[in-house]
This record gives structure tokens, C-alpha cells and sequence, in this order.
């Protein structure tokens, strides 16, 4: 559900019905910690500042329901390989 590599309104709206229905805990999708991982648009993206607003709308959207949110942060070294191999 990213939007050019970013959390965005749809994502948001997701995860704030989950809090609204009573969820625990709202574990958000892994992101790539470096512009060199995977490429692709809808994978999130945190390896540039340009991230902070898209997460701050999912939390402010979870938050506002009581609930706490967690945003992992994954290096795909499997797939950081292979890419880099291909290139």
C-alpha cells in the first residue's frame, strides 16, 4: 500500500480501522533502510527523511484511537544480493 515509497493516506486509513476495530498492536509492513534494496514503488522506503510524513500520518491515524503502532525497519541482504548481482 505505499505510495511511491511512502506511507500515504490509503495506508493510513487502513491500519487506523484496524485500530478502531480493537487491534492490539498495528505492526506496519517492513521498509528498506537503503536506496540500494529493493527498488520497487509500493515497497516502503526509509532510507531518506521523505519518510517522516507518511509514518507520522499512520501514527497520528492509530494514535487517535489509543493504540501504538510499529514501523521495522528490515535490510533484505537476500534480495540486496541478488539485485546487486544482476545489475
Amino acid at each position: 500500500m505505499a505510495e511511491n515509497g511512502a506511507p500515504g493516506e490509503r495506508m493510513a486509513a487502513y491500519h487506523e480501522a484496524r485500530a478502531r476495530g480493537g487491534a492490539g498492536l498495528i505492526i506496519m509492513e517492513s521498509s528498506r533502510p537503503h536506496d540500494d534494496d529493493v527498488s520497487e514503488g509500493y515497497y516502503l522506503d526509509s532510507s531518506t527523511d521523505a519518510c517522516i510524513p507518511g509514518y507520522k500520518l499512520v501514527a497520528d491515524a492509530v494514535h487517535r484511537h489509543g493504540w501504538r503502532s510499529c514501523f521495522p525497519i528490515v535490510l533484505n541482504l537476500a534480495e540486496l544480493s541478488i539485485t546487486s548481482a544482476v545489475k
